[in-house]
């Protein structure tokens, strides 16, 4: 079987390249395609930015100002990962990759990696080179980064294998290989992430909601998590080495089922029905335990759920009485004021930022925060790369902005009793502390100076210490290297005293295994954290107490804290607030594909509502990790762990000292605690109610091994520091500037039926349309390493070798205005009249630019120069004298491109797009020959259900000056076999200087009607109807982009102010009798219609279009029409 579908395309590549020489003569010049309009997107460089990068044996790490502390740290982690990977995927990576390293994620949405503006409407495809680039940026978080580096090198490595090797094995590979979103991102996703909170709560939700029964039609967030699940349960059950067996064996079959099958021995369907079945048995018996709270009007903030918006960042007034929260629709962002007294939903948008986009969003903007006094609320958040701080007047209604400086991210705020101060994390130098920020009079204190990653800072106890979430492994404030030492992958609270100003901060968790964050006052003495201890995050209450260690000449204290559940929900808590003057509490929580805001009182949480529920299955599976020495728990649950502690001077409680492995010799990358401070502490608490804790023998005892540990600690730390300095210093190498250099970044080898040049066709006297015919292409592009510069080239020809084009053009994309030139040459034979035979060559020289608003907005400029030259063939003896016609045209363009659409498939599309465009040409040698067009072309996509789409298109110009645009309605673009109408006359009273075609309108051949004015409107419904129905993935390119399609156009073009206007040419018929011409004037009926339907997909690498239309002209009903085409969109 698989050797005749060989033959089979075998054939019909031979059947191509014979149409192409057969259909050479016909191949005469096609400039302008009639619904192919350009639009693309656009990067906004608001900032100049300087790169320097580091040259390691097997990577690059490429940085800028403020990111050479990341650049080291990446040095060490990319070669980790790169040999951990190495190891699972049993592949070497043999190719140099590159690291571009971002200081923050809204600095690299203005890169121009990965931007690509030209590709559109080319039907055979791009064969992308294997690209080894990794894009990063810092959020504040080390572990995000680290995962961030994974996930880039994962993909990396993938795509080198899967598409990899040599250039003919990336062409057959590209054309071949198509793999399931959910097996390339989950794949990503495992490699990189830990089963954490967040992956366990999505999955937890789509099992149990359904969502993932149809295993096929998972797409973005879905496939993501779906995938990682997916592949986790292949490890679990199958073991990891399978999984470079099952990439190999998908490689060479070209075929994700056959990866499993073959490895596994099970299907892929079979396989989905396990997996499926196994998490479904697994969350049943905890989801029967457990229940969601309440579902009340008020908690629904949509009806229907939306899986791309998102509610974050909820805050209650400080009465209580108001909710403000943000509502993030793919970055398009309200920030929405509603009243909680009112029973009503009605709310107030104060701020309205950003628009919906495909790119990675922040979620962490914008934050929100209310002044005590609840009559202002402040925002920070980012807009065209600087942060600024929105404060909105409830009473005056007043807005103002301001811009703080000197942080690269904020990631909280909150405000002082006094409403004169913020506290907040932010980023500054590529570490995330604790500052104070005076807002009078506009300056900061840090507060932690470390690497460590702190967030969530709120004030406390009037304002007098500070509590935030930290991955701190110690309570002491101090620069350390934390590439070297021990990292804490969890967070834990901490207390920060403002009085004392020590810098040995009050610990008040500590859980190997647990996350704490989001910790807040929750009355006097109680304070309030989320923690996933139990596998979800549910939010706890702790209480903070103290009771007397000992006496001596002083009083010493042990601080202690009790803690509690507060909530005990099967969906994680994904944010929350308490007012502690109300007492409400506000509490976000993803539910069944939805968003659910619950408000209640403080008074509804008691401990007795609660019961005792075990650790998740996947914490457990942590804490029984070898590595840790024992289990070690978290805030305590109703008994008390002291922490003895002075009142005046707090004893610092840095990490135990570690032990080197051999004598002499210290591996800083491997080591063990040799001294467990906790383990100590609890042994003296064990013995707390004993007489003798109060006399002064065990106090010394106690201080003395303190001061021993301490005095061990500071040692190693200095011995730590010294060899981190000689590691540098030998390892690292010198930094050099970054100079541009070029490398490949795709090629396209194609047969079609269009000319590259997108200008207007030669006026040729109305008699026909000049359409090309099959003829064969390939353009190939470079770029540098941050797709800042680029170069294409490529040529056309045709079978008969007459008709050729050569192009090259040189693009810069480094500032915000994008430059552009491009020099075109064509040659094309042209048969001017029955008896005259032409070569035209035209030049082309044009300077664009374009300036983006937006990533989906821009304004463009064309400045062009042309020169035609018309070589008549000697054929006759008149020909043989004729001479050589010059023309030298210059032209200025001006067009607004908007473009926010989302592709969802091949020729699919949610979104809009719209291009207004204004044309003046002038011959330079004839100045009264002058020509305007202007024009629109507006696109409409939505999604209907899924993959279905309805896609809808207006579109019309109109030209006017001493020369005019001759436009011929009618059929399609790039129609295999066009038919051109010769009962409709042509207006040669209009001077028509060029022509091109609308459309599309089909039921008709070209030149249905004609004119310098035209409209049409496009109606599709798009039905990718396997995809639709088959709930697997599909193996075929052919039936997965396979399309049924109802479509109905309708349109006219038109000469005089109106189509329905006497001075229409379609109302006239000039009938020559001898010397005398008759003029009859009818009355036609201007517009034209047609409806039908048509059938697309991807045959042999090519996106295939074929019709069936009945067209509807004089309100009559004409015969059908079958349409071969191969053009992309309308």
């Amino acid at each position: 079987m698989r050797q005749l579908y060989a033959q089979i395309c075998k054939k019909l590549r031979s059947w191509l390249v014979v149409l192409m020489v057969l259909s050479a003569s016909s191949a005469v010049a096609q400039f302008y395609n009639g619904s192919q309009m350009e639009f693309g997107k656009n990067r906004v460089q608001y900032e100049k930015i300087d790169w320097f990068f580091y040259r390691f044996d097997r990577f690059d790490v490429y940085f800028y100002l403020g990111g050479n502390e990341l650049a080291e740290y990446t040095m060490r982690a990319s070669d980790r990962a790169l040999r951990d990977l190495e190891k699972t995927f049993d592949f070497t990576m043999d190719k140099r990759f590159q690291v571009i390293i971002y200081n923050k994620l809204s600095e690299q949405k203005q890169s121009n990696i990965g931007l690509t503006t030209d590709e559109q409407y080319n039907t055979g495809g791009v064969t992308k080179i294997v690209g080894t680039k990794l894009m990063l940026y810092f959020d504040g978080d080390y572990k995000n980064y680290e995962e961030q580096l994974r996930a880039g090198l994962a993909r990396v490595m993938l795509d080198q294998m899967m598409y990899g090797g040599s250039f003919k094995d990336v062409i057959r590979n590209n054309t071949l290989l198509n793999l399931p979103e959910w097996y390339v991102e989950g794949l990503v996703s495992y490699l990189s992430t830990d089963w954490n909170t967040e992956i366990n709560n999505e999955v937890k939700d789509a099992v149990m909601s359904g969502r993932w029964e149809k295993f096929g039609e998972l797409t973005g967030k879905d496939a993501r998590y779906g995938g990682h699940s997916i592949w986790k349960y292949v490890v679990e059950s199958y073991g990891e080495s399978v999984i470079s067996n099952i990439l190999y064996m998908t490689r060479v079959s070209r075929n994700a089922d056959n990866g499993f099958l073959f490895v596994l021995g099970v299907s892929l369907k079979n396989l989905a029905a396990e997996w499926l079945h196994y998490y479904d048995n697994m969350y049943y018996k905890q989801e029967t335990k457990l229940a969601l709270p309440d579902e009340k009007p008020l908690n629904r903030v949509r009806k229907r759920p939306q899986p791309y918006c998102a509610l974050e960042h909820p805050k209650l007034s400080p009465n209580g009485k108001q909710l403000a929260y943000v509502w993030n629709d793919m970055g398009k962002i309200k920030v929405n004021l509603r009243n909680l007294e009112t029973k009503k939903k009605k709310q107030k948008t104060i701020l309205r930022q950003g628009y919906r986009s495909y790119t990675e969003q922040d979620h962490s903007y914008p934050i929100v925060a209310w002044h005590p006094s609840g009559r202002l609320i402040s925002i920070i958040t980012e807009h065209k790369g600087k942060i600024k701080l929105f404060q909105y007047d409830l009473t005056t209604k007043k807005r103002t902005w301001r811009e703080l400086f000197n942080f690269e991210k904020i990631l909280s705020v909150d405000y002082s009793d006094d409403g004169r101060e913020f506290v907040f994390t932010a980023v500054q130098m590529g570490q995330s502390d604790v500052f104070i920020y005076n807002i009078i009079s506009n300056v900061y204190e840090k507060l932690t100076d470390d690497k460590f990653a702190d967030r969530d800072a709120r004030f406390m106890s009037k304002s007098r210490k500070v509590i935030f979430s930290s991955d701190r492994n110690n309570d002491t404030i101090k620069q350390f290297d934390i590439s070297i030492l021990p990292r804490n992958l969890n967070h834990d609270i901490f207390i920060y005293d403002r009085d004392s100003k020590d810098q040995v901060l009050r610990r008040v968790t500590n859980t190997p295994y647990a996350d704490e964050v989001a910790p807040m006052e929750y009355d006097g003495n109680s304070l309030s954290y989320l923690s996933d201890e139990k596998g979800m995050f549910n939010r706890y209450i702790a209480k903070l107490d103290s009771n007397i260690a000992y006496i001596d000449t002083t009083i010493h204290y042990n601080y202690f804290t009790r803690s509690r559940m507060g909530t005990q929900y099967p969906r994680s808590i994904l944010e929350y607030d308490v007012d502690t003057t109300s007492g409400k509490i506000a509490e976000v929580i993803f539910a069944k594909g939805n968003y659910r805001l619950t408000i209640k009182d403080r008074a509804e949480e008691t401990a007795a509502q609660l019961s005792d529920i075990s650790r998740s299955g996947f914490k457990i599976k942590e804490a029984e990790k070898p590595k840790k020495k024992r289990k070690r728990t978290s805030t305590l649950k109703e008994d008390e762990k002291p922490i003895p502690r002075k009142e005046e001077e707090i004893t610092k409680t840095t990490p135990a000292p570690t032990k080197p492995r051999k004598p002499g010799d210290i591996d800083i990358y491997d080591y063990q605690f040799d001294v467990d401070l906790d383990t100590y502490d609890e042994e003296v608490e064990e013995k707390k109610d004993s007489p003798a804790l109060l006399s002064d023998k065990p106090k010394n005892r106690r201080e003395k091994k303190r001061d021993e540990v301490m005095a061990r600690i500071d040692s190693l730390h200095k011995a730590l520091e010294s060899i981190q300095g000689m590691a540098l210093e030998m390892q690292l190498p010198p930094q050099r500037n970054y100079d541009v250099a070029f490398k490949s970044e795709y090629v396209v080898t194609q047969l079609d039926n269009a000319f590259v040049n997108s200008t207007y066709q030669t006026f040729t006297g109305g008699g026909s349309f000049n359409n090309p015919g099959l003829n064969g292409f390939f353009k190939t592009g470079i770029t540098d390493i941050l797709d800042d510069y680029k170069v294409v080239g490529g040529f056309r020809i045709t079978g008969n070798l007459n008709t050729n084009e050569v192009f090259v053009s040189a693009q810069n994309f480094k500032r915000r205005l994008d430059k552009q030139i491009v020099f075109h040459r064509q040659s094309i034979e042209d048969l001017i009249s029955s008896s005259t035979l032409a070569q035209v060559y035209t030049y082309t020289l044009t300077w664009k630019m374009n300036w983006p608003f937006s990533d989906f907005s821009a304004l463009r400029g064309n400045v062009l120069g042309r020169n035609d030259r018309t070589v008549y063939k000697s054929n006759s003896d008149r020909n043989l004298e004729r001479p050589d016609d010059l023309q030298f045209t210059g032209g200025l363009k001006l067009e607004y491109v908007f473009d926010n659409t989302l592709p969802m498939g091949l020729n699919l599309y949610r979104g809009t797009r719209l291009k207004i465009f204004a044309e003046y040409f002038q011959e330079l040698d004839k100045e009264a020959n002058t020509l305007f067009v202007v024009g629109v072309d507006a696109r409409n996509y939505i999604k209907v259900h899924r993959e279905l789409i309805w896609a809808n298109r207006l579109a019309a110009s109109t030209s006017f000056g001493t020369q005019k645009l001759a436009y011929f309605l009618g059929g399609v673009d790039q129609w295999i076999v066009p038919e051109y109408n010769n009962d409709i006359p042509v207006d040669f009273s209009q001077n028509y200087a060029f022509q091109a075609l609308a459309t599309n309108m089909r039921g008709h051949p070209q030149n249905i009607r004609n004119g310098n004015s035209f409209a049409v409107i496009n109606s599709e419904l798009r039905w990718p109807i396997f995809r639709y129905f088959i709930n697997r993935p599909i193996k075929s390119n052919f039936i997965y982009n396979f399309q049924i399609v109802g479509f109905g156009d309708i349109g006219t073009a038109w000469t005089g102010t109106h189509p329905f206007s006497d001075e229409n040419s379609l109302n006239r018929e000039e009938i020559p009798q001898g010397s005398v011409l008759i003029t009859v004037n009818n009355r036609r009926e201007p517009i034209v219609g047609g409806f039908g339907v048509g059938a697309r997909t991807k045959f042999l690498g090519y996106f295939i279009r074929v019709d069936y239309a009945w067209g509807v002209e004089n309100r009559k009903l004409n015969d059908g029409f079958w349409y071969i085409s191969l053009s992309m969109d309308f």
